[in-house]
């Protein structure tokens, strides 16, 4: 079973980022943006800070979002089309499997089973944008 893995890790320096931002409005780049500690990243292409706020438009819902603690980091121009880019039919019909199988498990053991197997999925999902980070970090390193 193929899932397209849609999380987005935390990346090492993601203060830095926000640092970098604080006290000027950007345009022009793509951003994803969360509460550190959250699982669910904004995407935006302008953010504006106030203080340690960070202001944005979600470009999903299209909300105003000011978050006092954040984690922001600049994607790339696919990064952020795919992330806008809704699941496909099939993608969500094995979604939906998927949680109906850790919703009817036949015992605590297989539901604890998959619940595991999600949780290693995200942690792994993590990891690689980690490293994906941090060959993108080196690569800009190396070119200058």
């Amino acid at each position: 079973m193929t899932f397209r893995l849609r999380l987005h890790g935390a990346v090492a320096g993601a203060t830095a980022c926000t640092a970098l931002l604080a006290g000027c409005g950007t345009s022009g780049a793509y951003y994803m943006v969360r509460e550190p500690g959250s699982a669910t990243p904004y995407y935006t292409t302008s953010i504006s800070t106030s203080g340690s706020a960070v202001k944005f438009k979600d470009a999903k819902t299209g909300s105003g979002v000011t978050l006092q603690s954040s984690e922001v980091r600049k994607i790339s121009k696919e990064e952020y089309a795919q992330a806008m880019t809704p699941p496909t039919p099939t993608e969500i019909a094995q979604i939906v499997a998927f949680e109906k199988g850790i919703l009817t498990a036949q015992s605590k053991d297989q539901a604890e089973v998959l619940r595991n197997i999600s949780s290693s999925w995200s942690r792994l999902a993590g990891q690689i944008d980690r490293y994906n980070a941090l060959v993108r970090e080196q690569d800009r390193i190396a070119r200058k």
